[in-house]
């Protein structure tokens, strides 16, 4: 098994536990799971490394918990995800390697209980903005899985600026960043979701090849350092730095648009009285 990394504070996945969630509505957090794509342990500031930006997800180290041990039963995007939504091995929901276009065609997709469908039948709004790549088939659309709402891409993948997202049900070509884009329609859920507990699913297809563009905000805190670099024999040292400096600006992306939704979420608590105040922290973990 390949080692992913997990960054959480007081995130809770409440599957196989319903009555635990039939409770008032103070006792009902709500819950912000976020996703990146193919981001290495070493690729955060909270685990050593001094040369990557990571304010945000630092942060969230900081005020919540770390973990140094954590696993990921399959290193591949489709059944990491179908075992992160169930809770199950691969082999159990038939999903052992990532959903090829022809598979996804041919009707492969998770089907079964995942934890948002728990949730909305205690009374949750669930929502998943972003990647999906768990069946395009309408039977395993997200809306159909437990989410009121999805704004994203159903299959494994998609252009960092620019992409075609289906928004509202319709597939639409947008202009601009995939992670600021994303982020948007994950700010508007929260603020569209103050009357009722959420349950928040953002899914980065960042930092996934290919890295760029990205906004120049993001990528100039790069330009010329030098950084640390692994040296393989016969290799092409500054081209490997080139490839580490783009794959650190998407990742800052990432980070910078966490730290939006940071300040989202601090302004709602901001404006909640004192027995509404249950947002948790997120809960931050990579796929492959």
């Amino acid at each position: 098994m390949r080692r992913t990394y997990a960054l959480a504070a007081a995130f809770l996945l409440l599957i196989g536990a319903p009555n635990l969630l039939a409770a008032e509505p103070s006792s009902q957090p709500n819950l912000v799971a976020i996703v990146t794509d193919d981001q290495g342990q070493w690729a955060v500031g909270a685990y050593g490394n001094n040369d990557v930006r990571t304010p945000t997800l630092d942060r969230i180290a900081r005020e919540g918990a770390i973990f140094t041990n954590a696993y990921v039963v399959t290193p591949v995007c489709s059944p990491s995800r179908a075992t992160y939504f169930t809770g199950l091995y691969p082999t159990e929901v038939g999903i052992t390697d990532y959903i090829s276009p022809v598979e996804s065609d041919a009707g492969l997709g998770l089907s079964g209980t995942i934890w948002p469908q728990v949730l909305a039948a205690n009374g949750y709004r669930a929502a998943l903005v972003g990647k999906w790549h768990l069946g395009t088939q309408p039977q395993f659309h997200p809306t159909r899985m437990g989410f009121e709402h999805f704004m994203g891409f159903l299959g494994g993948g998609n252009r960092p600026m620019h992409p075609l997202l289906e928004v509202k049900g319709k597939d639409t070509q947008l202009r601009g960043p995939l992670p600021d884009l994303l982020t948007d329609d994950a700010i508007a859920f929260i603020r569209e979701s103050r009357d009722r507990p959420f349950a928040l699913c953002l899914h980065f297809r960042a930092p996934h090849l290919p890295y760029g563009p990205v906004p120049e905000i993001d990528s100039r805190q790069y330009a010329g350092l030098d950084l640390q670099v692994p040296m393989p024999p016969g290799g092409d040292v500054e081209q490997i730095k080139t490839w580490t400096r783009d794959y650190y600006a998407s990742i800052s992306s990432v980070d910078r648009n966490i730290g939006r939704l940071l300040d989202e979420l601090d302004a709602l608590k901001a404006a909640m009285t004192d027995w509404q105040k249950s947002i948790n922290d997120p809960l931050l973990t990579s796929s492959y």
